[in-house]
């Protein structure tokens, strides 16, 4: 098969995939301080993808504190406007449910929903 027409298919099924697929999340942990009450957790998020999503308003968390405890913690995302479309970077910030200076521990995981029950995982070290 000549190396143009590979090339060509090869492009269509990049069309097709890019339409079809679903959006994306890109995601960019700022700052998670421990001790403030209010807007510990900040986060960047861009939309990759090529349709518009939401956010969903709770983020989930676990780490490992010093001690080698696993804690899960809930944060409240503290933006009215979780909109996320199509390549456009989004900063928010998001409150623990509680204080828990120990969170200062290692393999911090954060998971945040969005669309139709979908979820991002990022792990922060």
């Amino acid at each position: 098969m000549p190396v143009a027409a590979i090339f060509i298919i090869d492009q269509l099924f990049y069309a097709l995939d890019f339409f079809t697929a679903g959006p994306r999340l890109q995601i960019t942990v700022l700052a998670d301080d421990p001790i403030q009450t209010e807007g510990g957790l900040r986060f960047e998020v861009e939309n990759v993808g090529n349709r518009p999503t939401s956010l969903h308003p709770v983020v989930r968390a676990a780490f490992i504190t010093a001690a080698g405890e696993r804690r899960d913690m809930l944060f409240d995302v503290q933006d009215t406007d979780l909109a996320l479309p199509p390549f456009t970077p989004k900063t928010f910030q998001a409150t623990a449910r509680q204080v828990q200076p120990e969170r200062q521990g290692v393999a911090r995981q954060y998971c945040f929903d969005h669309g139709d029950g979908a979820a991002i995982e990022i792990q922060v070290d």
